[in-house]
């Protein structure tokens, strides 16, 4: 999918976009718990300007937003895991092309 396809998603003829400019974890006002996450493309992964990878035990790490655990994102988001909530994560694949998966769950 495209960054303007990503942005320009639509939800019963509502504009809802399914990213957030600048920000990795989109929240939508008036939900309590985060939307969907995304990981930056770069063509050479260390080149991210967060370690989002896969661990050793095959489970993809998102890292959280900046350093405070308490901000409002990272906060939504593990409202989300606590909640059960789906998520989406678009991960980059090109530039300006992000490759959904889907449902995802926060966990621990």
């Amino acid at each position: 999918m495209s960054y303007r396809d990503l942005e320009a998603f639509e939800f019963e003829g509502q504009r809802v976009s399914l990213i957030q400019r600048m920000r990795g974890i989109r929240v939508v006002s008036g939900l309590e718990a985060a939307l969907s996450i995304l990981t930056t493309y770069a063509a050479r992964p260390q080149d991210r300007p967060y370690e989002d990878t896969e661990g050793l035990d095959g489970y993809w790490r998102y890292k959280w937003r900046g350093t405070d655990p308490e901000g409002y994102d990272n906060v939504a988001l593990r409202r989300g895991m606590e909640l059960g909530k789906p998520l989406v994560w678009f991960v980059g694949a090109a530039r300006g092309v992000y490759v959904p998966h889907l449902p995802g769950v926060a966990g621990r």
